[in-house]
Parts: structure tokens; sequence; C-alpha cells
């Protein structure tokens, strides 16, 4: 039941038990694969397959199972593999063919050189969703209450995935909410459990295809002087991007009901990707030339919004498990970046310098939990090298600001942060951005800094100089 909760798709209790009673004998340990349940035997292997690799991300398995003498992750996908090819599973679409492929997918996403593999069964669990009609509202109303609450879990399970892919590998978004009833607590059998993946369908619902096509297009724009100068003048059409987009905001800024989530994991993934979303948004608006100079620093047209998006998500995760944060797996880190991204540019175009301190400060801080949780994960150099370049930049103009005895203070305090930059300058020679892939001393608690910075603001009170890189002790 622990992964339940972050992938609400599978009934263990119903599986084990089609499995265990198609043993050849009451008594007989052996289960024979047969047509019967050569499906449901495909979609186990794939689920140990995915399970037994994400776990490979848990620097701590706090609550997590452990179990002894199981297969390799590779032995289960592989088995899952030879059932599907050998009984020809593809030639009948069903749901459970359309999860299996799923959790190949999540399997292959995982593994260092599978990610082309990986998208192959995304794809291919979203070309199911479309020939057995998921998309299309009427699907629904011929289902039985059950089938249509599980048919719909699987279909939002799909789009949520495929709009995180769609946006990490720019490729195209197909599946759209489509006014398709989000799964209901009252019909599932572990509501408790099913609360975070609701919540989570409703902030991944607030944007629509073209805010993952636009996406995409900024991350080719401005490749011509022509397009350069376009871009700089309003039109029209400007006027409409700028009311979309102030209604995927008004969307996001919906309250939602972390608290009442049953697992850490689930706070984090739905606050995480809620905040992502608001700093893409806004990141849309700068590159389009639609902030304003004239609105509140809450507004989600103003140079400052990514300060207020930032101080919700750590006062939103404070005190949460270095696990909630491992257990949403490489992804976590590719949207915490986006958020440091939208704090970077904010930093070098607001225009209030009172907010600068706190900004840096917040930045300092996202990008330290980028790092840590990184991994193996490639990341985008562009965005991840101005960061962290930027980052010393400032940590060595505002150490020259202090004095002797302030300096001394300050590296002592922030030992913890010099083996990344003494790692990036080694890796300059070869003009590649290297960190440390275990940072031990990097703390994810939030840091006690930032709450200062806070209170200072909010009390009107401004710091002397800003403290860079004020890591938390704990």
């Amino acid at each position: 039941m622990w992964f339940y909760p972050m992938w609400p798709i599978v009934s263990t209790k119903e599986t084990i038990s089609m499995l265990e009673g198609n043993s050849s004998s009451p008594d007989s340990p052996i289960q024979l694969v047969n047509d019967k349940v050569a499906e449901l035997y495909a979609l186990s292997c794939a689920v140990c397959a995915a399970v037994s690799r994400h776990k490979h991300f848990l620097r701590s398995l706090d609550g997590v199972f452990k179990l002894n003498g199981c297969p390799q992750p590779s032995e289960y996908i592989e088995e899952a593999r030879r059932v599907i090819y050998e009984r020809e599973l593809k030639m009948n679409p069903t749901p459970n063919l359309l999860v299996t492929s799923y959790f190949m997918y999540m399997y292959y996403d995982n593994v260092p050189g599978g990610t082309t593999r990986g998208l192959v069964y995304i794809r291919e669990a979203v070309s199911l969703a479309h020939i057995m009609g998921l998309h299309e509202k009427q699907t629904y109303a011929s289902k039985s209450p059950v089938e249509s609450h599980y048919l719909r879990k699987i279909y939002y399970q799909v789009m949520i995935t495929e709009r995180y892919i769609g946006f990490e590998c720019n490729l195209p978004v197909i599946l759209e909410p489509n006014d398709i009833e989000i799964p209901s607590l009252q019909d599932d059998d572990y509501p408790d459990l099913l609360l975070g993946f609701t919540e989570l369908a409703h902030v991944f619902s607030s944007t629509d295809n073209y805010f993952f096509k636009e996406l995409q297009s900024n991350r080719s724009k401005h490749s011509s002087l022509n397009d350069f100068l376009s871009s700089m003048f309003p039109t029209q059409d400007d006027s409409v991007k700028k009311n979309w987009l102030y209604q995927i905001q008004k969307k996001l800024c919906r309250k939602i009901q972390s608290d009442c989530t049953v697992t850490d994991a689930q706070k984090v993934n739905i606050i995480l990707s809620k905040a992502w979303f608001q700093s893409l948004a806004w990141l849309m608006s700068s590159e389009n030339f639609l902030l304003q100079e004239d609105v509140d620093s809450t507004h989600c047209f103003s140079t400052s919004y990514p300060l207020s998006i930032a101080k919700e998500f750590l006062k939103s995760t404070n005190g949460l498990p270095d696990y909630a944060f491992e257990s949403n797996g490489p992804g976590a880190a590719m949207k915490l970046l986006e958020i440091a991204n939208s704090l970077y540019t904010s930093s070098i175009t607001m225009l209030d310098p009172s907010c600068e301190p706190m900004t840096l400060d917040c930045l300092n801080e996202i990008f330290s939990m980028v790092v840590r949780l990184k991994s193996d994960m490639e990341l985008p150099k562009d965005i991840y090298g101005k960061i962290l370049s930027f980052l010393e930049s400032k940590r060595f103009s505002q150490t020259r600001l202090l004095s002797d005895h302030e300096a001394l203070l300050y590296e002592m305090k922030e030992g913890k942060i010099e083996e990344i930059f003494e790692s990036y300058d080694n890796s300059n020679a070869t003009n590649s951005i290297a960190l440390p892939q275990q940072t031990k001393e990097l703390s994810l608690s939030r840091s006690s800094s930032v709450l200062l910075l806070t209170e200072m603001q909010d009390s009107s009170v401004t710091p002397n100089c800003w403290s860079p890189f004020l890591l938390s002790s704990t």
C-alpha cells in the first residue's frame, strides 16, 4: 500500500487473489501462467520492476518494506516483455495492458540510458487510452460506476505523466481533461489514500495542451532578429495570451488540501507541481514581455511574483523529511530547477531592490535542493550552469563587502556549500558542469534564514546586506 497513493491504478489485493486462484492446487506454490491470467502476470512483473527500480532513488527507506532474495528489476521487466510477446497480448487492448505499458515506462524512465524505451511505452499507453476511448466523456457513461471510476484513474494517471514528459522531452502533449470527471473519493476502496492523487489531477488540469505547445515554442523563440523585435511590441494576440495566462494562474491559486493527504511524498508532489506550473507560466509571461511594473509583488504579472511562489513553496514544505522529496524520483529536481530559473530571471529584472535579499536567499535554498536530488539525472546545462555561475558571483561579491571578522564567520558557517563551488571550479577546465553526486551535508530542511528574512520584510526591516547561502545547520 506504500505506493498506492502515488500509483492508485493497481489493486494489489485483487491482483494477488486472482493469481493465487490460478494455482495448480490449493497447496501448491506454483502459479500457472495461462491465457486467463497472462495479463495480470505481466502487469505484476511490470509493477515489481517499476517499484524495485524506483527504490534506488530513496536514500532513506523510512516506511518502505524490505524484501530479501527478490529478482533484479531487469528480470521482472524481461519476464513482462516475454509474456506480452508470447501471448500476443497487444492484439487485444485492455485496461490491464494499458497499465502494464505505463509501469514499463516507469521502469525504463528510471534506468540509465532507458529514456527512449520509456518514451515508447508511455506513447503506447497514450495510444491505448485513445483506442479504448478514454479521452471521450461518453465512454464512461456506458460503464458501471466501479469500472468508470477505475478507468478515470487510469486516464488521469497517464495524462499527468504525459504532461511532465512532454515538458521534459519537448514532445507534443495529446491527452486533455476534456471535462472528464476527476475520480471521486467516495468511489474508491481507499479514499484517504486517493485524496493526494485527485489534488494532483486538479493541479495538472489547470493547464491545457496549448500551454505545453507554447513552452516548446518559447524554447526556440527569438531565433532571429525579426522574431525578437516582433515580440517586443504588444499586439491583439498579446492581450489574448495575457488573459489566457491569467486564467491559468488563477486556477493554480486554488487552495489545495495537502494537509489532508496521507503521505509526505504526496504533499511534496502536489505542492511542488503547483509551484512548478506557476513558475512556468510566469516565465512564459516574462518571455512574451507581459509583465507589469505597477502591480503588487503577489500579482502573477509582477516581476517579483517568483518570490511569492518560492516563499509559499518553502513554507508549505518546511519540516518534510528527505524521503518525501526522493520518493518523487528525479523529476523533482527538474521541477525545482524551473522554480529556481524563475527566481533567477526575477532577480535580474526586478525593479524593487528590497526584494533582492529574499529572492537570492530563496534561489540558493531551492538550488541546493536541486543539487541534493539530481542524482545521476542530466539537467539542462544552460539553466543549471547560469544559476550556478550567478550564485557563485553573488557569493564572491557579497563576501568582499564583509569585514575580515564577518568573512571568517561566514566561511565557518557556510562550509557545507564550499564543496559545490570547488567542484564547479575544478570542472571549468573541461567546460563541463559537474557536482558531487552525494552531497549528504546539504539538508533538505528549510533554511531558517528564509523565515528570518520573511519576518524582516514583513516588519519593514531591511538587513544591512544579503548574507548569501545561509543554509540550515540542522
